[in-house]
């Protein structure tokens, strides 16, 4: 594996983290917080809040909820699914459409020479002489430089 592929893979690996896990987790606990009032249990409330409903999903503790409370857990905890399903379908959405405004985008033909003069040196010439020039003054002598912004100041 070159180092160029394994940096693409963890690359590749960190946006899908991103996108699979970080996003959803933050909109499905918000979701779960905003419709945490709809739990009438108190105590149920209290471990289900402060953002812990996601990471609390996959464990048994779902299954400690009996009766009505855990009617209403089930109805707030698809509603937040629904919701992060929903904004991932946005995401979705869009990057079709980037990719589909990146697939219509009008090829730019490159150089086929290359042309590495730029004129700095023809800009180092010049700006060695207006250096010369500034440290002269009128009287002839001589100043010193203090930053590349031509501050001139007198020696002492």
């Amino acid at each position: 594996m070159t180092p160029q592929s394994a940096q693409l893979h963890w690359s590749s690996l960190a946006a899908s983290a991103l996108f699979g896990l970080a996003i959803p987790a933050v909109i499905f606990n918000n979701r779960f917080s905003q419709l945490l009032y709809t739990i009438e249990d108190e105590s149920a409330r209290a471990m289900l809040g402060d953002r812990k409903a996601y990471q609390l999903a996959p464990t048994a503790f779902p299954a400690q909820l009996t009766g009505v409370t855990w009617d209403q857990a089930i109805d707030v905890y698809t509603a937040s699914l629904q919701r992060t399903w929903q904004i991932s379908v946005i995401f979705a959405g869009f990057s079709f459409l980037v990719a589909l405004v990146a697939l219509c985008e009008k090829e730019i033909p490159l150089r086929q020479e290359l042309k590495p003069d730029f004129g700095m040196e023809k800009e180092a010439e010049t700006m060695g002489r207006k250096m010369e020039e500034n440290c002269l003054n009128n009287n002839g002598s001589a100043h010193r430089i203090v930053s590349s912004n031509l501050v001139i100041l007198p020696f002492k």
